[in-house]
């Protein structure tokens, strides 16, 4: 349904939080997260991101804010990814 893909500049605003999991989760499930090079410290912005694009061709990006991942994208409905990631991070 969702497939991780390399690095790729996705824009976009926070969609979902993911509460109850952590960065450790998603390095297991996922592997190790994508340096965007991309980090506001003082913002709580670490630059470590997870790109994903669906079959429709739409992209999210799962990354930190003060060490609490979320869901970010541009105008899609999240709650299937969502429930795709929780399902993966889960087993």
């Amino acid at each position: 349904m969702f497939n991780r893909i390399d690095s790729k500049t996705i824009g976009g605003h926070l969609i979902e939080t993911l509460d109850g999991v952590t960065v450790g989760d998603l390095e297991v499930a996922f592997g190790e997260p994508t340096d965007t090079g991309w980090s506001e410290d003082e913002k709580g912005y670490d630059g470590l991101e997870w790109h994903f694009e669906g079959e429709g061709g739409e992209t999210f990006r799962v990354y930190c804010r003060y060490g609490r991942p979320r869901i970010g994208g541009e105008g899609f409905d999240a709650a299937a990814f969502k429930a795709w990631l929780l399902a993966r991070v889960a087993a």
